[in-house]
């Protein structure tokens, strides 16, 4: 038996759990020098010189601007109309006070109509650059967020410098790593960011994503400065963190997935910084509980090391500042979630638990699919773009499965793997990749899309750092794996910029942009619903026909009145020979399609959530009444009553409803129907 008592006499102590974290500490410690003394190493055989700083922001910024200059060249697409043409915010008569109680359309956030987007700072951009234009100059737009996606790949390049060779690199005569330079390429040339970039609605995201790395570097740089005085001083560096909470706060008022920064910059002060192993952490608790039990040592109290204290205070100020914004937005939204319909996102409208459990790992597979392979990209996934999964035999399953499998192997490497380093690295690619699109994952709350492209802005970081980390370990598989992965790795960045390029295209004006959804999503009726809006409006008319009624043919309400009203418009239209007339009725087929897919929208909302009453459901009744059509219209009426019974207007024609119905049932002239 190994005695308790040294040479001298005197009597061991136990080791305690701070003790035994921190000689995992110094151990890591002597790691991470070692990795730091050779983080240049890092990737070192990758096809590249070294660079300066300078020298690689310059290439960064010049291949992010080639990709998405094309997009100057564009108009006000899409949600443009709404967010920007539409927007009276941006206009001098409104005060800059009322930004910070709209939405980001322009809504009163007070308003039941409003979507609780709340985004005054990128509202605030839009205006600058009326202001600066004189008026509503679609290319100033664009190039404000050229160049303004170019500062931050810039940024993303000093980001990954940090995460990689774990140094700020303030001198420009330190060399960039080639694996940095890789992941800031890969991700200045990322497709998904192509809506981001070319849609200018996609500047939300643009600015969320500058003050978001604007608040990482700040916090790290905190932490650098504590872990740096923790031998000699007990002062924290408050002025980086107070700059970073400022940035968070800025990022959230420009898009709400700002707010995730908070928890990067925590995996981040774990992980990397104070190098915390849970795994170790765990045994290391348990053993000690296990042997406390059993009275074989006493716990000692002693002071916690300054690394630890630090760690704590960071974290009290990241935890307080997360519930201040979490409690503000919540007080902004009027304390009520947005509501949405069924089309919007049909998943979460699933009466089985198990099976919107399903789709929604669906869904994550299809983002995570974008983030390597950004072929199918589209400006719209609602309204059975990506059809639900309802049978366990459903093959689409096996993505899911996929999915999972790749995640736990990466999980983990992350705890039992040997190399510290590099794992926690790749630790940090998980964290950017999964925590950004937290918010969109409809864990916390129902969003109001199926996919959209936008949101994985942020988690691009994180799917750039992996790839690269994956090309590292290929590299080192002899000079046969070094020559495929250079060759791989300019190959990568060449498909996605010529698919960057191509895709930026596509954004310039509405018609490429609706016609290259149909080969993405064929069976999205909004698709073809634009298509058709965009070719009536060009006056060709038989094709803008054709596309109504692909839209009608995949709507899923399937209502036979679209159908028949259509029928009628174009009747009129064949009747009629003026060129203006046709533009006219062409104009009101659009307004009957839309008439109808409003009143569709709303009536899902109805029968899902109880939703209060609707200008649009006034409107059908309106028509029903006065087509003659008196049963459709008496259901209508019903409904108004049910939701609001003192509606004087509803109550006023529900009698005239009545009367009519009257003169019909003695025998009285029908209204007739036009024809």
């Amino acid at each position: 038996m190994a005695s308790r008592y040294r040479a001298n006499g005197s009597k061991l102590r136990k080791r305690t759990a701070n003790d035994q974290i921190g000689e995992e500490r110094e151990i890591t410690d002597l790691d991470l020098n070692a990795a730091n003394a050779g983080c240049k190493h890092i990737g070192s055989d990758f096809p590249v010189p070294n660079l300066s700083f300078n020298v690689a922001s310059f290439i960064v910024c010049c291949v992010s601007i080639i990709c998405y200059w094309d997009s100057c060249k564009g108009g006000f697409v899409f949600d443009d109309s709404e967010a920007i043409v539409s927007n009276k915010d941006l206009r001098d008569e409104i005060p800059l006070g009322k930004l910070f109680v709209h939405d980001f359309w322009g809504e009163n956030l007070s308003s039941n109509a409003s979507h609780k987007s709340y985004r005054p700072l990128t509202i605030l951009t839009f205006r600058f650059n009326y202001w600066l234009a004189g008026g509503l100059n679609p290319w100033g737009f664009h190039l404000f967020n050229v160049i303004l996606n170019a500062v931050v790949s810039i940024l993303s390049l000093k980001f990954f410098l940090v995460l990689i060779s774990n140094t700020n690199n303030d001198k420009n005569k330190f060399s960039t790593p080639k694996a940095s330079l890789f992941c800031a390429l890969l991700f200045a040339v990322h497709p998904i960011h192509t809506e981001s970039v070319a849609g200018l609605v996609g500047r939300a995201d643009l600015l969320g994503a500058l003050f978001f790395i604007l608040s990482f570097l700040f916090y790290e740089r905190c932490c650098a400065v504590d872990h740096e005085d923790n031998d000699s001083s007990e002062n924290f560096s408050w002025k980086y963190l107070l700059l970073s909470m400022a940035f968070c706060c800025i990022a959230m008022l420009c898009k709400e997935q700002g707010i995730t920064v908070l928890g990067i910059c925590s995996v981040y002060d774990v992980i990397v910084v104070c190098r915390i192993d849970p795994v170790l952490l765990i045994q290391t608790k348990l053993t000690s509980e296990k042997e406390h039990r059993n009275g074989s040592f006493k716990m000692e109290k002693g002071k916690s090391p300054l690394w630890m204290k630090g760690l704590i205070y960071r974290h009290a100020v990241l935890l307080i500042t997360g519930l201040i914004l979490l409690l503000c937005r919540w007080h902004i939204m009027g304390s009520s979630t947005p509501v949405f319909q069924v089309l919007d996102n049909p998943a979460s409208f699933e009466k089985s638990f198990i099976m919107r459990v399903i789709n929604y790992n669906y869904l994550y597979a299809v983002n995570a699919w974008l983030l390597i392979v950004p072929q199918w990209l589209c400006f719209d996934w609602s309204m059975g773009c990506v059809p639900l999964i309802k049978s366990f035999t459903d093959p689409r399953l096996l993505c899911i499965a996929a999915l999972w499998a790749v995640l736990l192997l990466l999980i983990l490497y992350c705890l039992f793997g040997k190399d510290l380093y590099y794992k926690r690295i790749l630790i940090m690619g998980l964290a950017l990749l999964v925590v950004p699109f937290l918010p969109a994952s409809n864990l916390f709350f129902t969003v109001g899309f199926v996919v959209a492209e936008r949101v994985l802005y942020l988690s691009s970081l994180g799917s750039c750092l992996i790839v690269v980390l994956g090309f590292v370990v290929l590299s080192r598989k002899g000079p046969t794996g070094q020559k495929l992965t250079g060759g791989l790795m300019w190959f990568l960045i060449v498909v996605y910029a010529a698919r960057t390029i191509q895709r930026s295209s596509d954004w310039i004006d509405e018609d490429s942009l609706f016609t290259s959804g149909l080969s993405v999503c064929p069976l999205n009726a909004k698709v073809h619903y634009n298509v058709g809006k965009v070719r009536t409006e060009k006056r060709e008319l038989q094709m803008g026909e054709k596309f109504y009624r692909e839209a009608i043919r995949y709507d899923d309400g399937r209502y036979e009145e679209a159908e028949v009203l259509l029928e009628r418009a174009v009747k009129i239209r064949r009747q009629k020979c003026a060129t203006e007339k046709l533009y006219c009725i062409a104009q009101f087929i659009q307004m009957l399609i839309l008439t109808l897919e409003i009143w569709q929208q709303r009536s899902s909302h109805i029968c899902y959530q109880g939703s209060q009453e609707t200008h649009s459901q006034g409107a059908i009744r309106v028509l029903y009444h006065r087509w003659g059509k008196y049963d459709k219209a008496g259901i209508h009426y019903k409904r108004a009553l049910m939701l609001e019974p003192r509606n004087e207007n509803v109550l006023q024609n529900v009698q005239k409803l009545k009367r009519a119905m009257q003169r019909l049932s003695n025998g009285g002239s029908k209204k007739k129907i036009r024809k």
